[in-house]
């Protein structure tokens, strides 16, 4: 037997490894094909019969239609609402000069410049703010420092200074009439900024049964207010890069109205977004205050919940020390104890504020040009 089976020992090893062999290649085609085929085959299948039930059944059923208009119904309401509630706000406001819009004559252009002036002086007093004794014209302290009266201030500011006083003010030239109309739109936008400023010093002394003066509140000085997407921008940071947004329009450019700037270039605007004519207006602007460093975030918050649609696209503090303020340009305060014993920052916000021109809702949108009641007719008869 043995020596049969050593006889025969080739023949059963290759045997053997054809057996071997065979089992791994079924192995390997049905983990290779088979399994997979019938996966595949299974997902087909699963893809055709929703693919038939989807073709089959009422995906849009006359119910689901019913709430979808309902649906679009229900927000064509809301943006009616809307458009109503921000016309009234609009036609709430009062023109600086009666009779300036909407297409006053000279006299009523001429006045408005005189009332521009009378109406920084109306923030000031609302601000409780003052120039401070001491101060030369060249904004350095002089020597002869007024402390006492300073510290009875409620904030630091200069009415010709602080706020943004076109150029054309000061000309004897008659202003264009769109030049009256970026400045009515200029001092209303510095009111609810006024208001922001106001409010949030007057909040904090009353929770705190503190006097109102100038080392108590929060916000000690406006350094300025500056309107225009050519002042929209923070010198020295990143906001630089984007300066093709900050170019007047051609359009605007090429009117060459005297003193337009900062006010022809309303769009293109720091965000990027354009004005919509007879829609809305977008007015960026630039705010640079002092104030106590524990209400920085506060004061950009208060600015961001206004009604004037005010949007802050960004914002930078700068620590307001004993060394910074030796240094530091444009600050109105004759001394750093005049701020106050708490650490404060120099605050400049950069911001846009949409100012609506919904046709009766602004006293400054431009009345729309009907044609005669002839032109109509025609016109509708074609």
């Amino acid at each position: 037997m043995m020596e049969i089976l050593k006889r025969h020992v080739f023949l059963l090893s290759l045997a053997g490894g054809v057996v071997v062999i065979s089992a791994a290649a079924i192995v390997a085609v049905y983990l290779l094909y088979v399994r997979p085929s019938a996966a595949t085959r299974t997902e087909l299948a699963t893809t055709a019969r929703r693919a038939n039930e989807l073709f089959s059944g009422n995906v849009f059923t006359p119910k689901l239609v019913e709430w979808m208009e309902q649906g679009v119904k229900a927000r064509q309401k809301q943006y009616e609402e809307l458009l109503t509630y921000t016309r009234k706000l609009g036609a709430n406001r009062v023109p600086l000069v009666k009779d300036v819009f909407p297409q006053g004559n000279d006299i009523a252009r001429t006045s408005f410049k005189a009332a521009y002036d009378a109406q920084l002086a109306k923030f000031m007093k609302r601000l409780g703010a003052k120039r401070p004794a001491g101060v030369g014209p060249d904004g350095k302290a002089e020597p002869s420092l007024v402390t006492e009266d300073n510290l009875k201030a409620m904030m630091y500011a200069d009415p010709k200074v602080s706020f943004f006083r076109p150029e054309w003010v000061d000309k004897q030239e008659v202003p264009d009439m769109t030049l009256v109309r970026f400045g009515q739109e200029n001092l209303w936008l510095m009111e609810d900024i006024v208001e922001i400023l106001a409010g949030m010093n007057e909040d904090v002394v009353k929770a705190d049964k503190l006097e109102a003066v100038i080392k108590n509140v929060p916000v000690k000085e406006l350094i300025e207010i500056r309107i225009g997407s050519d002042y929209a921008v923070i010198a020295g940071g990143k906001m630089t890069t984007l300066t093709g947004r900050y170019r007047p329009t051609a359009a605007a450019a090429a009117k060459g109205l005297p003193g337009l700037k900062g006010d022809s270039a309303r769009a293109p605007t720091v965000s990027a977004r354009y004005s919509q004519p007879r829609f809305y207006q977008v007015l960026p602007f630039r705010l640079i205050v002092v104030v106590d460093a524990r209400y920085a975030g506060e004061l950009v918050r208060r600015l961001r919940d206004r009604e004037t649609f005010i949007t802050v696209e960004a914002w930078r503090v700068k620590p307001v020390t004993e060394t910074t303020f030796e240094k530091a340009g444009g600050l109105l305060a004759p001394s750093r104890e005049d701020y106050g014993p708490h650490a404060v920052v120099r605050l400049e916000v950069v911001a846009e504020s949409l100012a609506f021109q919904l046709d009766e809702g602004r006293a400054t949108t431009v009345p729309e040009k009907k044609a005669p009641a002839a032109k109509e007719a025609a016109a509708k008869s074609e």
